[in-house]
């Protein structure tokens, strides 16, 4: 019988101009779209593949500016996964995170149980800009308190923006909540050595190399475990 494929839905969330739709593009076409109309709701399927099983991402971009504000509890209750984006050129963008990130935890305590175990990446935006406005220890701090993924990466040279979905990926495929990712999760525990080999993509070239440096991965991690920072 054929695999059903796999499809992981999620969001990206944050603040207008941090560069949510520039990164989507990035991601659609592998070059950076200067010029982004600003979003209301666009939605994306793109499809990858993980230990050969086929992927779907149904990535939604948002809105971010105020007047939209009433759309975010659905944004955050269809989707899988959730990526919060900040500029680091600004410190408002920053700062709005942790109000993203308190009605979310809002809207799990108020919904289906499932919800709360919806994987959360922080990703600090531009890091391309030579003078940011929050530091690196700010982001991963801000990490810290929110126990989430962090990366810091830019839409205009690439960076670690892919990476920050394949962990989404990853950290789905462990949590199988579903027949679908109990069939991939069944099919990876039978295959250990491609397993093996996406881990270490993940958790071991990264760190070796001069962009992990310098972006640090952090590990996505269930919500009772504290986020470990790469040394």
């Amino acid at each position: 019988m054929a695999k059903k494929p796999f499809v992981c839905k999620l969001a990206v969330l944050g603040d207008g101009g941090v560069g949510k739709t520039a990164l989507i593009s990035r991601l659609r076409f592998k070059k950076f779209v200067k010029e982004c109309d600003p979003t209301i709701e666009d939605s994306y399927t793109i499809g990858v593949v993980v230990n050969n099983q086929q992927c779907t991402l149904e990535i939604l971009d948002t809105a971010g500016v105020d007047e939209y504000s009433h759309l975010k509890d659905g944004w955050i209750r269809a989707n899988e996964g959730l990526i919060l984006v900040y500029s680091i050129s600004s410190r408002l963008s920053f700062a709005r995170i942790q109000g993203l990130y308190d009605q979310i935890q809002q809207i799990k305590k108020s919904t289906h149980p499932r919800i709360s175990q919806v994987p959360i990446i922080l990703v600090g935006n531009k890091f391309d800009i030579a003078k940011r406005k929050v530091s690196l220890l700010e982001g991963e701090d801000m990490a810290r308190k929110l126990r989430c993924a962090f990366l810091e990466v830019s839409a205009k040279d690439g960076g670690n923006f892919e990476e920050s979905l394949l962990c989404i990926i990853v950290s789905q495929l462990q949590k199988p909540s579903t027949t679908t990712s109990e069939e991939v999760l069944d099919d990876l525990l039978d295959s250990p050595p491609e397993w093996h080999d996406l881990l270490s993509h993940l958790e071991g070239e990264l760190s070796r190399s001069a962009i992990a440096n310098t972006r640090p991965l952090v590990q996505v991690l269930p919500p009772e475990e504290k986020v470990r920072l790469r040394p």
